[in-house]
């Protein structure tokens, strides 16, 4: 399984990196049709107007004709009302009273509205003649068409008009950038400086006379070019992380696999150890009633029996243990509980590691007044074992040192003491984490199934008490069992 654990990963990490190459291909891909569609979209806001720009200067022209035509160093204008029907309109030559034109109006108007700026409109608003579907100018006189002429070499395209229709077709457009329109000759060519801006196809224009080509330039189209991709963006993203959230998360549940799989040989090995050591005592102690005549000493042999009972109560306890964490389920555990003294637990605990250990062991006990808590006989003294037994496994000194001591109060609270090497920082938050056993220099140097303190936290709860790690340190750790009193 952990083989193909490894060779999962190196398969994942290649297909999120094949999708990330899809991705910035497309993306790709999606910029650069964004780019044409921009330049279209650019050139027709452009070719939209040219148009309408050209219609402002032929009427801005034909504007200042009629102003000509009301200069009475030039002209007279005659008007006849006919109180509204039939009215004319004349034009005269000042000079000479010749009348070059005459306007007359087959119809009826309203005498109380009608004016003469009425009637020069309409007579003289368009002086011109349709030829071809385009408007031609009408001559007049040479002095008036000279300057008629003139107003076509000297009027330029309203600048500020087209920028304002333009901008207005970029809103259509839904572009928003900076520009500027660019003016060149008829038969000229643009050469543009920054190879990132952008300039639009060049449409011709009238221009004081001359024919003119016209053009936008966008120096940083970039970010509007990005503003179409959003909605592309955005999937993509989404998509990436999510396949990379796919990814670590795939990664965990791997190393959390490879974690159980390695967890799982190592508490089969300690369990085995674990069960090993009280039946390998306890086959001494049989071995030693029957050989070395220990019968004879009544005291030796109860001493021996003793043994013998806790390494058989130790091994059914492991047992248990062992099923309990199996189950998965500590509301599982059954607890018989009953008044308790504590001074004798204290000392039961002292006695057997007295009797079990070969060790120098010094114990210690501060002085406490007895005191009755509830709590379950058999597994609390699995709680006081497995202190113990984890406070000498884990101290090189000698002798051993191990100090009981109790505080009392709205909970009784039972500290016990080693002279230990201590739990190192990164160790704390996981003491009591099922399976977690302490490492130096990340190899276990010491025999243990890893579910000591987990389970030993576990029962406490399970009474109604706690478990903590109060204080550790290079001289020790002191471990405190909060009970309940009676």
């Amino acid at each position: 399984m952990i083989k193909k654990q490894s060779v999962t990963i190196p398969l994942t990490i290649f297909s999120l990196m094949c999708m990330l190459a899809i991705q910035a291909y497309f993306l790709r891909a999606d910029f650069f049709n964004n780019k044409t569609g921009f330049a279209n979209d650019v050139n027709a806001s452009l070719e939209l107007i040219i148009g309408d720009v050209q219609e402002d200067r032929e009427e801005r022209k034909h504007q200042l004709h009629k102003i000509d035509l009301l200069d009475t160093n030039y002209f007279k204008i005659e008007y006849v009302f006919n109180n509204g029907v039939n009215p004319t309109v004349s034009l005269i030559e000042a000079a000479t009273n010749n009348r070059l034109m005459k306007y007359n109006f087959i119809t009826t108007y309203d005498p109380d509205t009608l004016t003469k700026e009425f009637l020069f409109n309409k007579a003289f608003g368009n002086n011109g003649r349709l030829k071809n579907s385009q408007r031609v100018y009408m001559s007049i006189t040479e002095a008036v068409d000279n300057r008629f002429n003139l107003y076509e070499d000297t009027l330029s395209v309203n600048k500020k008009m087209l920028d304002s229709l333009l901008v207005k077709n970029f809103k259509t457009y839904q572009i928003q950038a900076n520009h500027e329109l660019v003016f060149i000759p008829k038969e000229g060519s643009y050469t543009l400086e920054d190879s990132q801006a952008f300039i639009s196809d060049f449409f011709i224009i009238n221009d004081k006379g001359a024919e003119k080509q016209v053009g936008v330039l966008i120096p940083e189209p970039f970010w509007n070019i990005v503003q179409r991709s959003t909605a592309v963006i955005i999937a993509s993203v989404f998509a990436v992380v999510l396949v990379v959230f796919s990814f670590w998360f795939l990664t965990n549940v791997i190393k959390k696999q490879r974690l159980l799989a390695q967890t799982k040989d190592d508490f089969i090995d300690n369990v085995t150890h674990e069960l090993l050591t009280p039946i390998s005592t306890l086959h001494v102690s049989l071995e030693s009633l029957d050989r070395y005549h220990v019968l004879d000493n009544k005291e030796k042999a109860r001493d021996y029996l003793k043994i013998s009972k806790m390494e058989l109560n130790r091994i059914s306890g492991l047992l248990q243990n062992v099923l309990q964490v199996s189950l998965h389920s500590p509301g599982l555990i059954s607890l018989s509980m009953t008044e308790v003294s504590l001074k004798e637990i204290v000392h039961d605990t002292i006695d057997y590691y007295k009797v079990k250990s070969k060790e120098d062991i010094d114990f210690k006990i501060v002085p406490f007044k007895d005191v009755k808590v509830k709590a379950d006989l058999y597994r609390l003294n699995n709680v006081f074992y497995n202190l113990v037994d984890n406070a000498l496994k884990y101290c090189r000194r000698s002798p051993k040192e191990i100090q009981f001591s109790v505080e009392i109060g709205d909970k009784v609270v039972v500290n016990i003491q080693d002279n230990g090497i201590g739990i190192q920082q990164e160790d704390r938050k996981k003491i009591f984490d099922k399976f977690h056993r302490v490492s130096q220099n990340g190899v276990h140097n010491v025999k243990g199934m890893g579910i000591g303190l987990y389970q030993s936290k576990t029962i406490m709860n399970k009474m109604g008490g706690d478990l903590r790690l109060k204080s550790s340190s290079e001289s020790g750790s002191i471990f405190s069992i909060h009970l309940k009193p009676c």
